[in-house]
C-alpha cells in the first residue's frame, strides 16, 4: 500500500485525521490505483470544517510540514512522482493546506532515499496532538528490470574459452572461462572446470 493523502477535520485545531492509501499497480510505470480512507484517529467536534487532500495518479506522499501551537493546526503533503518498483523521483507537487491558521512551531518530515509514506502516526486527546509519516517501500510482485533502460545497447565482451590438448586427448576435458582477452587459462582471474 502507498500513502497518497490524508483526510482531516478540524475547526481552531486538528480534530481528526485519517489516511488515503491506494493499491500498488504497476510496477514498471510506479502507478496505483483504488484510493481508499481507512479508520481516522481523533474526535469530530461541532463546526469542524472536513476536507481531503490526494496526491495526483503516479505520485505518493514523501514528506509533510506541520504548524502546530498546544495541538496540531495545520498539515502541508508533498508529493512525488513514483518511477519504477514504486520509487520517488525528484519531480514534486505540494498539495494545498489542511486545517487552519495559527501555529507557532513548525515541523518537517521526510522519508528518506527513494522511499515513501505507507502510513501515518500521531497521539491524540481531544484534540490530535502529534502527527507523523511511516516510511517504506512497496516490494514489487515481479522483479522489474533497473539497468539497462529499455532500448539501450549494450556490449559486452565474449568470453574466451579454451581446450587443452593434453585433457582432451585423456577423455577429460578442461575449460577455461578468463575475462580477459588473453588465451591462457593460468591467467589471473581465469575460472577453469574440467568435463568428462
Amino acid at each position: 500500500m502507498l500513502l497518497v493523502g490524508i483526510y482531516v477535520a478540524y475547526g481552531l485545531w486538528m480534530d481528526l485525521v485519517g489516511a488515503r492509501c491506494a493499491s500498488a499497480r504497476d510496477a514498471v510505470t510506479g502507478t496505483w490505483d483504488n484510493a481508499s480512507d481507512f479508520p481516522s484517529v481523533g474526535y469530530p467536534h461541532l463546526g469542524t470544517t472536513r476536507k481531503q487532500g490526494t496526491c495526483p495518479a503516479g505520485y505518493a506522499v514523501k514528506s509533510f510540514k506541520v504548524s502546530s501551537g498546544s495541538f496540531v493546526n495545520s498539515i502541508s503533503l508533498t508529493c512525488n512522482r513514483l518511477g519504477q518498483s514504486w520509487r520517488t523521483t525528484t519531480s514534486t507537487v505540494q498539495l494545498a493546506k489542511l486545517g487552519a491558521t495559527g501555529g507557532t512551531a513548525r515541523t518537517a518530515q521526510a522519508c528518506s532515499g527513494s522511499s515513501h509514506a505507507i502510513g501515518i502516526h500521531g497521539r491524540k486527546g481531544e484534540f490530535i496532538d502529534a502527527f507523523g509519516l511511516i516510511c517504506g517501500s512497496v516490494p514489487p510482485s515481479t522483479p522489474a528490470l533497473q539497468a539497462p533502460v529499455n532500448g539501450l545497447r549494450v556490449t559486452s565482451r565474449r568470453p574466451t574459452f579454451y581446450w587443452t590438448g593434453a585433457a582432451r586427448n585423456l577423455g577429460r576435458t578442461t575449460v577455461c572461462l578468463n575475462p580477459t582477452q588473453v588465451s591462457d587459462c593460468l591467467a589471473t582471474a581465469a575460472v577453469t572446470g574440467t568435463v568428462d
